[in-house]
């Protein structure tokens, strides 16, 4: 049975961008790359800042942005910065990165073990950049957010059988926490969280937001995306949220993470 969307639980202009069509495969690339990158040789030839540079550090573009998609609904809460987008990834997309999953998924692990070895019990699996679908998927992404490319991790996917879970946590790293130092020292803490799910789930694998009181679930191609931190720049622990037990079936998603400077690794 397919779910009901409810208007009222969402906000934002959905209907700036018209000529978006959402039945192409290539419509965020081709069309955002005409609406929304139109200034930026411009800006680059007179010496200013990079219209990517500025959303990066402005999470208020960012946004802005976002919300000006059509077909994009945010959470109407104050609490934090959190969108949705059904039918973004299409299914030949979708096939090829689960396949991928198939092939390289490892155990997952955990920053700041607190000794429960049941936290997160899926598997994961690092996507090489190199590979056809990858790209196809990151330029796709890219030309949806305006983020720099140079901001993001390599892109990741997770495997989620019957049973398994990812309890209650955020996607930043805990400012004083045992790992803050190891994994921040370089590029900075993560900004925002991009997440696809990949496939439909026969029963279970929801993400839920306790803080937010919003819980969603899986469905093919759909886009999740928050800002996990707070308009000063502080982490926001209201994007705490749980990758629910699965209860039929296989979850398969993706998820991207951006960080506060470039990328190293």
């Amino acid at each position: 049975m397919a779910r009901a969307r409810s208007s009222a639980l969402w906000a934002g202009k959905r209907l700036l961008h018209k000529a978006l069509c959402m039945g192409s495969e290539n419509c965020f690339v081709t069309h955002l790359a005409q609406d929304c990158y139109a200034e930026v040789e411009v800006i680059a030839q007179t010496g200013r800042r990079s219209i990517l540079h500025h959303m990066i550090e402005s999470g208020e573009s960012i946004v802005s942005r976002l919300s000006a998609l059509s077909g994009m609904q945010r959470l109407p809460t104050p609490k934090a910065e959190l969108f949705q987008l059904r039918g973004l990834v299409p299914d030949d997309l979708c096939d090829a990165l689960i396949a991928l999953i198939e092939q390289g998924r490892r155990p997952s692990t955990i920053a700041d073990d607190n000794g429960d070895a049941y936290f997160r019990t899926s598997e994961t699996c690092d996507l090489d950049a190199n590979l056809p679908a990858v790209a196809r998927f990151e330029t796709l992404l890219t030309q949806l957010c305006g983020l720099n490319p140079a901001y993001g991790e390599p892109l990741q996917g997770q495997r989620y059988a019957i049973g398994q879970e990812f309890k209650p946590h955020t996607d930043y790293f805990t400012p004083g926490g045992r790992d803050f130092t190891k994994f921040c020292a370089l590029s900075g803490n993560r900004t925002w969280t991009f997440m696809i799910y990949l496939n439909d789930v026969a029963a279970g694998g929801a993400t839920r937001f306790k803080a937010l009181d919003k819980t969603f679930h899986p469905e093919r191609g759909k886009l999740l995306c928050w800002n996990n931190r707070l308009a000063n720049g502080a982490v926001n622990p209201a994007t705490l949220h749980h990758g629910m037990k699965v209860r039929k079936g296989v979850k398969y998603v993706i998820t991207k993470w951006y960080r506060e400077k470039p990328w190293r690794g």
